[in-house]
């Protein structure tokens, strides 16, 4: 159907409405051009601080030690 494309993120059956689920979108752009009825067009999301996708694991981490005075 769609090469390339996360199917998850298309959902309907042949002949009918289909709908791009927006949260498993990867925003890959692989599903317009092939689109039988090109009626898919990609508008870009503004990135704010509660859409931006963090990768805690590769932000780097040091450990600072604390020095005690008695």
């Amino acid at each position: 159907m769609y090469s390339g494309v996360s199917v998850d993120a298309i959902v309907g059956a042949t002949r009918a409405m289909h709908t791009v689920m927006s949260d498993l979108c990867t925003g890959c752009n692989l599903c317009v051009d092939p689109c039988p009825t090109h009626c898919i067009s990609l508008q870009p999301v503004a990135e704010t601080p509660d859409s931006w996708k963090w990768d805690l694991n590769t932000i780097p981490v040091r450990i600072i030690p604390v020095e005690h005075h008695a």
